[in-house]
């Protein structure tokens, strides 16, 4: 199991070439097609870019804006958090696959976190490339979490938050 603190393994390059950030059209929704190949979505995400299925067989890559990003280096934990946080044990990278499941509502219309999208994001966690902060309540229940894609040296972006009582509130 990856820590967080692990540095990621070497990927080789994507098969798929994304368009420069100049070259992108005005939509949120900048191609069409590709993989979800650990080499093809590192490659994406240090573009700006992050998949989601356009139809059931047809893979997008979008790059909205504005783009939600939690930027760890100026975290800012308020009193509210902090009291929150006293609920709940806070984890890192013990649970992903159940954290990433979490986010697959499949009651969600359109849901896009399939099979293949949980198999390609642990595939990436194995690799030490994705992460998940949990919330377990006091009972050891999963309350809660988020995951994100460590791209570079940098901090992972976030991708989704089950637990609003401990997500981090930006400046």
């Amino acid at each position: 199991m990856p820590s967080w603190t692990d540095p990621s393994r070497p990927l080789g390059d994507s098969a798929w070439a994304f368009p420069s950030a100049s070259r992108w059209p005005a939509e949120d929704l900048i191609a069409v097609g590709a993989d979800l190949a650990p080499e093809t979505l590192i490659s994406a995400y240090r573009r700006g870019l992050f998949p989601m299925s356009v139809s059931e067989n047809l893979l997008g890559w979008w790059s909205p804006d504005p783009r939600g990003v939690l930027p760890l280096d100026s975290l800012r934990v308020t009193r509210s958090m902090r009291r929150s946080a006293r609920r709940f044990d806070v984890r890192l990278d013990t649970a992903f696959e159940r954290v990433l499941r979490g986010c697959a509502n499949p009651l969600r219309e359109r849901g896009w976190i399939t099979e293949d999208f949980i198999a390609a994001y642990t595939k990436l966690h194995e690799l030490g490339w994705a992460h998940s902060v949990e919330a377990f309540d006091r009972d050891g229940t999963l309350a809660g979490g988020l995951y994100g894609v460590r791209i570079g040296d940098s901090s992972p972006a976030s991708r989704c938050s089950t637990s609003s009582a401990t997500r981090p509130r930006l400046r």
